[in-house]
């Protein structure tokens, strides 16, 4: 959780194609992740795919290969042409002002874990700073309604969207010979998702439903942030909204205290500002 890519990401070699899933945040980062796709497989990247429109997991697409393909959803793609270059442009004019603000603010912290929480979105700020001024917007050039199958001689992929949870539309990049699935923000472990997004809580705890349901099911999940899972990672994703639903319906307190377990959890603001939200959007 402190690495200043931000999201998780995943390497495939399908045999004969390698695929990159999401492409993270800082253009250093991306080009980690190309390099390290480039020698863990001695291939080059042919296909990359973006999970869903937020800039953590597709600002790195433009330092991929020319001749890589890049694929999501149509719906994602509109959402990317409509609000990447709008946010890069805020991000590049704004960047500076809010690292000082957040250094103030890690300054300003007494809590050991927010402080530690503080310094890692400094640490991060500081980068995309660096960043700024070469970042380019790259779009998807293949787009998907429904799924793709992507064969290689060692294996297949399943590229699957899923419906609008986290964001507009949301997809999975799985592996059904493997037991293993890359869900980016569909799922989270000990880190508090943002349930204030441009998604559906209720779709989002439906496609959660259906990935538990996949046949043959699901054995390693790798979340969008958060250590590699299992299918532990269902049972937490439900408890935790029916913990904020359950807050969030309890107007008593404006600003309940959090419950011990996910005191442990990172993004701990998030807390608050889920339950803020479910009240105006239950």
């Amino acid at each position: 959780m402190d690495g200043a890519g931000l999201c998780n990401c995943g390497i495939v070699d399908l045999g004969g194609r390698v695929i990159v899933f999401d492409t993270m945040l800082t253009t250093q980062a991306s080009l980690d992740l190309l390099l390290a796709a480039q020698t863990l497989t001695g291939q080059s990247v042919t296909t990359v795919i973006n999970s869903h429109w937020h800039r953590d997991h597709v600002q790195g697409n433009f330092v991929f290969p020319t001749e890589a393909d890049v694929m999501a959803t149509l719906s994602t793609r509109t959402d990317m042409i409509t609000n990447t270059p709008v946010e890069t442009e805020t991000h590049q004019k704004n960047v500076n002002q809010t690292l000082a603000d957040a250094e103030a603010a890690l300054t300003a912290a007494a809590d050991p874990a927010e402080r530690e929480e503080k310094a890692i979105f400094v640490k991060v700020l500081r980068i995309l700073a660096e960043d700024a001024p070469g970042l380019r917007v790259r779009l998807p050039n293949v787009v998907f309604e429904d799924h793709l199958v992507l064969h290689g001689t060692q294996r297949r992929a399943v590229v699957q969207a899923m419906g609008g949870g986290h964001s507009a539309s949301d997809s999975i990049l799985w592996l059904p010979d493997d037991g293993i699935a890359f869900v980016a923000d569909l799922l989270f472990n000990r880190v508090q998702p943002p349930l204030n997004c441009d998604g559906s809580v209720d779709e989002w705890l439906s496609i959660v439903d259906q990935l538990e349901a996949l046949e043959p099911p699901l054995q390693t999940i790798i979340p969008g942030h958060g250590d590699v899972g299992s299918r532990e990672l269902f049972g937490m994703f439900r408890d935790y909204v029916a913990m904020v639903r359950a807050f969030a319906a309890d107007r008593a307190v404006d600003e309940p205290d959090m419950p011990a377990e996910y005191t442990t959890w990172h993004w701990t603001n998030m807390f608050q500002i889920n339950i803020d939200f479910l009240r105006k959007d239950p």
